[in-house]
């Protein structure tokens, strides 16, 4: 009988120390939500909108970011929701991906699509 219970507790704690590391630790790879309140996210979001009106020259203006995920890669992807101004005045929201390398300064604008 006692050798029973004991038994059954050894099990137990080998499923427990198995189960319980893999739930608690994000899956590498995986897209995580960010701070939207995070300077860093807001300059981000900024940035995104100026190299985008770079190529498209459609001149919208940035307003806010309002939700992003990044997903650890090498380097991290972005996805970034904003709010921008269209020439009309009009408001609309995108959302746009970047991709930063070890360094800030390796940028790079992989999208930047309207969310309908």
């Amino acid at each position: 009988m006692r050798t029973g219970l004991l038994l059954v507790i050894g099990v137990g704690i080998v499923v427990c120390s198995i189960i319980m590391p893999a739930t608690a630790i994000s899956m590498p790879g995986a897209w995580e939500y960010c701070n939207v309140d995070a300077l860093k996210m807001q300059e981000l979001g900024k940035w995104a909108v100026a190299e985008h009106v770079k190529v498209a020259n459609d001149g919208i203006r940035f307003i806010e970011v309002w939700g992003c995920e990044e997903q650890v890669v090498q380097g991290v992807n972005y996805r970034v929701f904003l709010h921008a101004l269209h020439n009309t005045g009009e408001k609309g929201q995108f959302q746009a991906g970047v991709y930063e390398g070890a360094s800030s300064s390796a940028r790079k604008l992989v999208s930047f699509d309207p969310i309908i």
